[in-house]
């Protein structure tokens, strides 16, 4: 049987962006105040918008492939508790 506890929830909210590391997240802030500073002085910063938006994208993205990852784990784990559940089946009663 399989002794990986699932119950734990593993993966990112869908509503909300992943924050993995301090490294992406700090590149996330450092945008936010860049776009806010060039949008306040130039009136348009749509190339850092656009890079707010593809960094963003990439964040969820990482999300995504990491509980994919972990609901993959999970079927590998139930296909194997299936099988030996199923092979049980198939024994012979035990003579008492």
């Amino acid at each position: 049987m399989c002794s990986t506890d699932f119950s734990s929830s593993h993966g990112c909210p869908t509503h909300s962006l992943p924050w993995r590391t301090q490294k992406k997240k700090k590149a996330v802030q450092l945008l936010n105040s860049k776009f806010k500073r060039r949008g306040r002085s130039h009136g348009c910063g749509g190339e850092e918008e656009i890079e707010l938006v593809n960094l963003n994208l990439y964040l969820e993205n990482i999300c995504i492939m990491e509980e994919n990852k972990r609901l993959m784990e999970r079927a590998v784990c139930l296909s194997k508790e299936n099988q030996a559940l199923l092979s049980l089946l198939q024994m012979p009663p035990r003579k008492r």
